[in-house]
Formats: structure tokens, sequence, C-alpha cells
């Protein structure tokens, strides 16, 4: 069983190609561009299967970040695996960013982790899971002083990693304070190994359903109702 994975909700444009049989990834890309990933993604997929030295008819399942994250990222993403899938008629599962990110940290830290993304505005989202990879607080957009109480009570409630940009936002003297608590990584996007390692996960469920956005919040751009046309009937 092998299992493309792809990354685009976040700064990263990112693929992986894992090989479910033997537990390991075989080849993986990824590229820190913050925008563009319409245009640089079927490079880096193409760089990928080189890199493995296997084609698209050697893919069993596909795998994509639904966010939250990045609103055009996230389509891009979840539009390119889905138009793929349906080319190749194969499986499309639709994975959490927050969750893959946590799923990765807990297995580093052999417990529990939360994942911290920056969502900006003064929010974060977070995501807390086991070492299975399975929720004990779904993914939510949270105020930074919320977000701090939510890893605070989860932390003293049972042993904890935290992961993710989001940590910068509480500032240094909330690590300082809470020194017990081990941070595992700053970073803005999940590790692809263990997107494809949840995809897997959701694959023996009965059903699968076709990936879609999570957005986890409005979008910034909104209409602006001071502004419109007069119509002109004739």
């Amino acid at each position: 069983m092998i299992i493309f994975a792809i990354d685009t909700a976040g700064p990263d444009c990112a693929a992986c190609i894992y090989d479910a049989t033997e537990h390991c990834v075989l080849a993986q890309r990824s590229e820190h561009i913050i925008r563009g990933h319409a245009e640089r993604l079927p490079a880096i997929v193409e760089q990928t299967l080189n890199e493995a030295k296997l084609d698209f008819s050697d893919m069993t399942h596909l795998a994509v970040t639904e966010g939250p994250g990045s609103f055009a990222g996230i389509r891009v993403g979840i539009s390119f695996v889905r138009a793929l899938a349906l080319a190749l008629k194969i499986p499309a599962i639709g994975v959490s960013s927050l969750q893959a990110m946590a799923f990765g940290a807990a297995h580093a830290g052999a417990c529990n982790a939360i994942a911290l993304l920056d969502a900006r505005r003064g929010e974060i989202f977070s995501a807390i899971v086991d070492l299975d990879g399975k929720y004990l607080q779904e993914p939510q957009a949270l105020t930074i002083e919320a977000a701090m109480k939510v890893t605070l009570d989860a932390g003293l409630q049972a042993d904890l990693v935290l992961c993710g940009n989001g940590i910068d936002v509480f500032g240094p003297e909330f690590v300082d304070t809470n020194s017990d608590l081990k941070i595992i990584h700053r970073n803005a996007a999940p590790p692809l190994e263990f997107v494809a390692k949840l995809a897997l996960k959701l694959i023996h469920k009965e059903s699968i359903a076709s990936p879609k956005p999570q957005y986890l919040r409005h979008a910034d751009a909104k209409l602006n109702q001071n502004f419109a046309l007069e119509r002109t009937l004739k």
C-alpha cells in the first residue's frame, strides 16, 4: 500500500510518498514558499515521484491536509488531490493539519500532545491528541488567553508535549514560567509522514468522505457592502 501525501495548507508546499506496508518514507520534498502553492505543487509532486522511482500508477491512496491554515493553500491541495483521485480512480483521504502535527509530536514525546498554530488576529488554532492520534480535544480557534489556559489545564491532567508556531505567540514568559512543558518543535506545518499515517488509520473505516476544507473560521477577505454598482434594467 503506497500513500501519496500532500500539504499546501500552510507556508510549505510539500509532498511525500509513504510505504504503508514497510512503514517507511520512500521520498519527500518540501519548499517553504508561503504563497504560490498552485504554481509549485506540480513540480514538487513530479520531483517526489522521480526520487522514489515510482509513477502515479504505483499509488494506492492519496492524502491531503485539510487545514486549518491558508484559505487559498487549503483549496489548492484539496482540488489537486480530488482531481488526481478521480483520474487515478483511487481513494483520497483528508487529514487535519493540527491532528497530524500533534500526532507527530505525541510520537516523539511518547505522551499526549497539543498542536498550536498561529491563526493571526489574536487567535490560535489548537488540538490535542493521544499517542494513537485520537482527539482528546478537537481542532478549534481560541483567543491567545484561552489557548494558554487549555494548554496549562491539559498539562496538569496528564503528561503533555507542545508543538507548532503558536507557541511563539504565547511569548517567552509563558515558556519560562512553565518550564515543565516540553516543546517538540515550533514549525508551522505537520510532518507528512504522520499525515500519511493518519490517512492509513482512516482507510480502514467503512466509508471515506471526500477531503474538504477545515477553516475553523471565516475568511479574512470579505465583500465590501458599502460599494455596489447600481443595476440597470432595460
